[in-house]
């Protein structure tokens, strides 16, 4: 297994789009929040409606917007994911599995729901899937993504929850042991500098 490093500090730039995201996420909900990340998208969806709020496969369709208000929000741009996937309301984050996605995901031990689109992005989400922080959302015999399949691995790992506990579990341990071993490094390094330039003293 490859040794990952995950960043001991992940933060964001404060935006004025952070208050309308972030206000959305801390309402207060019998059901968690999904952050849902499709390349050139991001949307939070409330678990309680996820059959009204899949409709994203089709690139935001003619009054999409209308029928997610007061649901959940679609952000055309930049959003704050460093921010929302440290929220407590945050039951899962469905994404394409770009590293740093990924990374964070596993900095904030978030269940991961795997849809990979193109490049290094299947690799990311196998690897995440094998060692238990995810699970891939399936895709038929021509590569399509069905929005029943979103739905179900949603309801799986975030209503059901038994299997987003499990994930969100080892995502924990896993963020605890890598920032472990960063620290180690860091302290090794440190070491290595202060013994090199008392040498040159």
């Amino acid at each position: 297994m490859p040794k990952w490093t995950v960043p001991l500090n992940i933060s964001t730039a404060s935006f004025e789009l952070d208050i309308g995201v972030l206000d959305h996420v801390n309402e207060e909900s019998d059901a968690p929040d999904v952050i849902l990340d499709v390349e050139s998208f991001d949307a939070i969806i409330d678990s309680n409606n996820i059959g009204h709020a899949i409709g994203l496969e089709e690139a935001l369709p003619e009054g999409f917007l209308e029928r997610v208000k007061g649901r959940g929000i679609v952000v055309n741009g930049w959003a704050p994911q460093a921010k929302i996937l440290g929220h407590r309301n945050m039951g899962g984050f469905v994404s394409h599995c770009g590293w740093c996605s990924v990374i964070e995901t596993i900095h904030f031990g978030v269940p991961l729901l795997a849809l990979p689109m193109h490049l290094d992005q299947p690799l990311h989400a196998r690897h995440a899937v094998e060692i238990g922080i995810g699970i891939e959302i399936p895709k038929d015999e021509d590569g399509r993504i069905k929005r029943q399949e979103i739905a179900r691995v949603i309801n799986e790992v975030v209503v059901k929850k038994k299997e987003g506990q499990l994930q969100r579990q080892k995502a924990i341990e896993l963020s605890k042991k890598l920032r472990e071993e960063g620290e180690e490094e860091l302290h090794e390094a440190m070491e290595k500098l202060r013994t090199l330039c008392s040498k040159n003293k």
